[in-house]
C-alpha cells in the first residue's frame, strides 16, 4: 500500500476528539501498524495507539495526533439543531458544509450546516450526539481534497516510516498516534511519555499553507516539502536540533520549508513535551485546515517520511 492509498484509507474513518474509538480511526491505525513486519502495536482505552519497532536502547519517539475537529449537539429544537465545535472551527467557513451526525444508537444522518453551526431538525438526534465533516475525498494528481487532513497526513507519514525503516539493535522507534489533540488535552501524551522515556522526539503535524497570509509570518506552500516549525504556542525547538534537521535534509537532498507563526499560534503537541527532551517539529502543509475541503499534496507526505527516516538514522548513528 503506497502513501496515497494509506492516506485515503485513513481519511475514510472519522475520529473527532473524544470519539476516536467510536469513529474507528484508532482501531484502524492499530490494525495497520500490526500488519507491518517487525512492528508491535497496542491501543489503549482512550484510543491512543503505540507502535514499536527496533531493539536498541536509544528510544526515538515519533508522534502524530490521529483525531480531527468536529461537532457535538448542544440543543435540539423543533426547527433546528444547534451544534458547538470540538476543536477550533470558524463557523463562517463551514456554512453549507456537509456533516454526518451520529446518535446514541450509532445511526447516522447527513445534513448541511447552516449559519452559526446550526442544521435542520432530524428525529432521533439528541443533545450530546457527535458529528463530523462528511467524507468527500477528491484526488487530482498529487493533490487530495478532504476533511481531516489535519492530521491524517502525519499519520500516513509515520505509517510509511514504520513500513520502510529497518529494525535493528541501535535504536527503538516508538510511533505514538495520539488522541484529543484538537481539544489541547495533555492527558494522553503526558502519561504515555512517562512510560516511553524517549531520548529524542519528532512531532509530525499539519502546517498552515498558502494562500493564507499573516503579517510577519512565514507560511509554507503545497508541493514544496515539509515545513520545519521554528516557534509555536507554548514551545520553541532548540536551535541545535533545528540545525541537525536542516543538515540531514541537505545531505539527503530533501526539500524543506519553514513555518514561523507568532508565539500565540501554531499549537502542536510539542508544547506538551518535557523541557529536557530534544525534539523537532516537522509539519506537512495543509490548505484550509479544519474545514470540509482541506487540501494536501502527496509528495509532501512522502518527503516527510523520508526526512523523518533520515533523522532517525542520523540520531541512531550519533555517539
Amino acid at each position: 500500500m503506497n502513501i496515497e492509498e494509506t492516506l485515503i484509507k485513513l481519511l475514510k474513518a472519522p475520529g473527532v476528539s473524544g470519539y476516536e474509538t467510536l469513529g474507528g480511526i484508532s482501531s484502524l491505525i492499530n490494525d495497520m501498524c500490526n500488519k507491518i513486519p517487525n512492528v508491535s502495536a497496542q491501543q489503549d482505552v482512550m484510543g491512543n495507539v503505540t507502535a514499536r519497532k527496533g531493539r536498541g536502547d536509544k528510544v526515538i519517539l515519533l508522534e502524530a495526533h490521529l483525531d480531527e475537529v468536529g461537532f457535538i449537539v448542544s440543543k435540539v429544537n423543533p426547527e433546528e439543531i444547534q451544534l458547538v465545535s470540538i476543536g477550533n472551527i470558524d463557523p463562517a467557513k463551514v456554512i453549507e458544509s456537509s456533516i454526518t451526525i451520529v446518535n446514541r444508537q450509532n445511526e447516522s444522518v447527513d445534513t448541511n450546516m447552516g449559519e452559526n453551526l446550526t442544521c435542520p431538525y432530524f428525529s432521533g438526534v439528541s443533545i450530546g450526539d457527535w458529528a463530523f465533516f462528511k467524507r468527500n475525498i477528491i484526488v487530482n494528481k498529487q493533490e487530495i481534497t478532504s476533511p481531516a487532513l489535519d492530521n491524517r497526513v502525519g499519520c500516513a507519514s509515520l505509517l510509511d516510516v514504520l513500513r520502510t525503516i529497518e529494525a535493528n539493535d541501535s535504536y527503538t522507534i516508538v510511533a505514538l498516534f495520539s488522541t484529543q489533540h484538537e481539544q489541547a488535552s495533555e492527558l494522553s501524551l503526558v502519561s504515555i511519555l512517562t512510560e516511553i522515556n524517549p531520548d529524542f522526539a519528532i512531532i509530525v503535524d499539519a502546517a498552515y499553507a498558502k494562500p493564507v497570509q499573516m503579517e510577519n509570518w512565514t507560511i509554507p506552500e503545497l508541493g514544496k516539502g515539509p515545513a520545519l516549525q521554528l516557534i509555536g504556542q507554548g514551545f520553541i525547538p532548540n536551535g541545535q536540533t533545528i540545525r541537525l534537521v536542516e543538515d540531514t535534509a541537505k545531505r539527503r537532498g530533501l526539500p524543506y520549508q519553514f513555518e514561523i507563526p507568532d508565539s500565540k499560534s501554531g499549537f502542536t503537541d510539542a508544547a506538551k513535551l518535557p523541557a529536557t527532551l530534544p525534539y523537532a517539529v516537522i509539519n506537512i502543509p495543509v490548505r484550509d485546515q479544519h474545514t470540509a475541503y482541506s487540501m494536501a499534496n502527496v509528495s509532501d507526505i512522502t518527503t516527510t517520511s523520508s526526512l523523518v527516516t533520515a533523522i532517525v538514522e542520523t540520531i541512531a548513528a550519533a555517539k
